[in-house]
């Protein structure tokens, strides 16, 4: 009997769905097998992922190789690139001394590069005028943050040219942060981040000797930025809502600040933004029943769930010794981001280097501080 053409349909697609649900479960035997040598600490794993994110970065990276459409999220997406990557290699260093030859490179370029005007170019375009050169200290371009946090771990590393430009940055921060509340210190004119503001109290914390500003700030910080009924930090103020993408990037950052509200943080997330489906796991961008969101902060959103917050997400995992939620954030990943041995290539250099930061992100532990386990 001939086939109808209906018959023929649905043939195929029973063939297409057979095919997909063989490689779903082939990549979830995969992903379940990477999630336990990460969330294990696996020396051979950790030092795959390290070396081949230091060869992908080895030259670093400008904001030309970024096509966002807006010429101030290029920026942003170099500048995080490289700051995730001095993050990652860095903090990895001082366990895996033999591989130094291999990372010093990338760190280098990427340390080098994130002192350049270029590499403020963006914030500079929003302010008219240069961080560096502005003597306005009232003007705190939170932004440094994210540079200094990752030369705060170069010049630990040994690279006295990142140190010293830490050193700068630190001062610029710590005085404009000194005696002021989280709303009155600005990212951008007229932009308030909590998120950028964690980035900015990790990145003092890493560089370490200015206790006397992070800690009552830390206080104004907790009564302004946290949200009462959820516990999740707000993405924006005055009043901004809670969103999963900045709180998990808190998490980590407060992580070196104030391990007790990292750890806050961490649980409201496990509690309002878990979620997941058939086995697979993420963060959601913001608590079941609020207003859906989705920018350039949450990266797409997927049945609720952020890339943005569900990468994040996983030094959260790490904090709560959450090995299942980990474990399905991984079974996500491996299923967007295209994987191959030794990384995603649906997330280019900016996702990898964000997910062996987090991947490796210091547990709690009495080193916690020092950024290093």
């Amino acid at each position: 009997m001939r086939s109808t053409p209906r018959f023929r349909l649905r043939w195929l697609a029973g063939c297409v769905a057979g095919l997909l649900a063989v490689a779903a479960c082939a990549n979830r035997w995969s992903a379940d097998r990477s999630a336990a040598l990460a969330f294990a600490d696996d020396d051979a794993w950790v030092a795959d992922a390290a070396d081949a994110l230091a060869e992908d970065m080895r030259g670093g990276t400008t904001p030309a190789e970024y096509h966002t459409g807006d010429p101030r999220f290029d920026g942003e997406w170099a500048l995080v690139t490289c700051q995730m990557t001095v993050l990652a290699l860095g903090q990895l260093l001082p366990r895996f001394p033999d591989r130094e030859a291999r990372w010093r490179p990338a760190i280098r370029s990427c340390s080098a590069w994130m002192q350049s005007s270029e590499a403020r170019a963006f914030g500079t375009a929003a302010w008219g005028v240069d961080a560096l050169e502005d003597p306005d200290l009232e003007h705190a371009h939170v932004y440094l943050g994210y540079t200094n946090s990752a030369l705060a771990v170069a010049g630990r590393t040994g690279d006295a040219e990142a140190q010293a430009a830490s050193d700068r940055l630190s001062l610029r921060l710590a005085t404009s942060l000194a005696g002021r509340s989280p709303g009155q210190l600005e990212t951008y004119p007229g932009e308030v981040y909590p998120p950028d503001l964690a980035v900015a109290l990790g990145s003092l914390a890493l560089h370490g000797g200015y206790d006397e500003v992070v800690e009552p700030f830390l206080d104004r910080f907790r009564q302004d930025a946290i949200e009462p009924g959820t516990g999740l930090l707000r993405q924006s103020l005055p009043g901004g809502a809670p969103r999963g993408s900045g709180t998990m990037l808190a998490v980590y950052f407060l992580g070196f600040a104030d391990p007790a509200l990292a750890d806050s943080l961490a649980r409201a997330a496990q509690r309002h933004l878990k979620g997941g489906f058939l086995g697979f796991g993420g963060v959601r961008e913001v608590p079941v029943g609020a207003p859906s969101a989705w920018d350039i902060d949450s990266g797409p959103v997927v049945f609720g769930l952020s890339v943005s917050a569900s990468g994040f997400g996983l030094a959260a995992t790490r904090r709560l010794e959450d090995a299942a939620w980990h474990r399905g954030i991984v079974r996500s990943a491996f299923v967007a981001g295209l994987p191959t041995r030794r990384r995603y290539l649906a997330g280019g250099s900016l996702g990898n280097a964000i997910l062996l930061a987090m991947e490796t992100a210091p547990r709690p532990g009495p080193h916690e501080r020092d950024g290093v386990e």
